[in-house]
């Protein structure tokens, strides 16, 4: 059974309902990219994706309307569909969405504001204090490290490097009954 010009005619305006279709996919692909920034990679996957499933749709379609023939006529009417609703229709969507998702974002922004600002405010606030607190604290520790340096520098015979035999004696600690304990403990 031979294929008639009047189901060849009716292929071909399904099939430009079926680019209709697929315009109307690719839409919602480039739409989620508005709404959310899309690095490259991501990009050609979804791109590599939406001609897969283009080429499913079109295997399905030619497989049940014209029984697997393989018709140039079937890809012209899908073109020819998805080129009318791209420059009709999607431009349309396209404009609208964009209307849309800029709205949806600017209300998003000014309830994160509203209840962020507090927030950074408040840490501010405390980061403040913490900065006053911990300089004080800082000088503090200076002033106390620097009296404990002193002290061991007065005080040498502490020290476990100065503990060697002959090393502290005349060095003005004027600490002599503790020179005689070290030296009989210590063996060369």
């Amino acid at each position: 059974m031979g294929i008639t010009l009047s189901s060849q005619s009716i292929s071909f305006l399904i099939s430009c309902v079926v680019g209709i279709g697929l315009g109307v996919l690719y839409d919602i692909f480039r739409i989620s990219r508005i709404a959310v920034h899309t690095p490259t990679a991501v990009i050609l996957f979804e791109d590599v994706l939406y001609f897969f499933i283009c080429a499913i749709i079109t295997f399905l379609y030619m497989l049940t309307v014209i029984e697997g023939q393989v018709r140039f006529f079937i890809l012209i009417g899908e073109l020819i569909g998805a080129s009318v609703y791209y420059f009709t229709v999607g431009r349309l969507v396209m404009a609208l969405s964009q209307a849309i998702i800029g709205v949806i974002k600017k209300l998003i922004w000014g309830i994160l504001r509203i209840v962020f600002t507090p927030l950074i405010k408040f840490m501010m606030l405390i980061s403040t204090a913490f900065k006053i607190n911990s300089k004080k604290i800082h000088q503090k520790v200076q002033k106390y490290g620097s009296r404990t340096k002193f002290r061991l520098k007065r005080q040498r015979i502490l020290l476990y490097n100065f503990i060697k035999a002959g090393s502290h004696k005349n060095k003005g600690t004027g600490n002599s009954g503790s020179e005689g304990k070290f030296r009989g403990k210590k063996k060369d």
